[in-house]
């Protein structure tokens, strides 16, 4: 017997269906066979319900300037602080929600939907201390950093995947600063995020709490 990974689903409430569909085989075989032992379902973990983001900054230029570019964001966190953003014009933190999915769509803040580059930031809560996984995606290139270290940075041209990237970092016990730069070039421009959470113990906060 062998365990095979089929895929990763977000289930709804209600039923799910399952098909499985045999597509073909080696034209040399001479027969075959496929059973179905057992289905394993595991929870990995939920996203933040919601983010403080800022947006947006200039990514104008070939090779998405933007990616390298330090913005004040990284230099400082003051959520009451405003910034000059792309084309100088004022810009502050805010609060997004994700759709059903998870996903962040950076696209509906801004009427420019060209060269642009955001940050996203919210506090993650962990009972005990540990290195866990992540899983991530970003349209279009991204950077990450747990509690101000740098874990992660994808400089590309790309739609988000759910799942497209799984860095690991050490997380303390307690609040946990999650910190996101997303890039883009152009058409798309978002993120997802989660932290690999089976036993659903990790909190989400835009600010940590007492």
């Amino acid at each position: 017997r062998r365990l095979f990974v089929l895929g990763r689903a977000v289930l709804q409430q209600g039923r799910a269906r399952l098909e499985l569909r045999v597509a073909g085989k080696n034209l040399q075989s001479t027969g075959y066979a496929v059973g179905l032992t057992a289905i394993v379902v595991e929870q990995i973990g939920w996203w933040p319900e919601a983010w403080n983001v800022i947006l947006p900054f200039d990514n104008t230029g070939e090779g998405q300037p933007g990616y390298n570019a330090i913005y004040p964001p990284e230099r400082e966190i003051k959520i009451d602080t405003t910034y000059l953003g792309k084309s100088n014009a004022p810009i502050r933190w805010q609060t997004m929600r994700p759709d059903s999915n998870g996903y962040l769509d950076l696209r509906t803040l801004v009427s420019d939907s060209r060269n642009n580059v955001a940050y996203a930031l919210v506090y993650a809560y962990c009972p005990r201390s540990g290195y866990r996984k992540m899983f991530l995606g970003t349209d279009d290139g991204g950077k990450l950093w747990v509690n101000d270290k740098f874990v992660w940075g994808e400089n590309v041209a790309r739609s988000a995947s759910r799942n497209g990237d799984s860095p690991v970092a050490y997380f303390d016990a307690g609040w946990n600063k999650i910190f996101m730069k997303v890039t883009q070039v152009g058409r798309g421009w978002g993120m997802y995020f989660r932290i690999y959470d089976p036993e659903s113990s990790v909190h989400y906060s835009l600010q940590p709490k007492e």
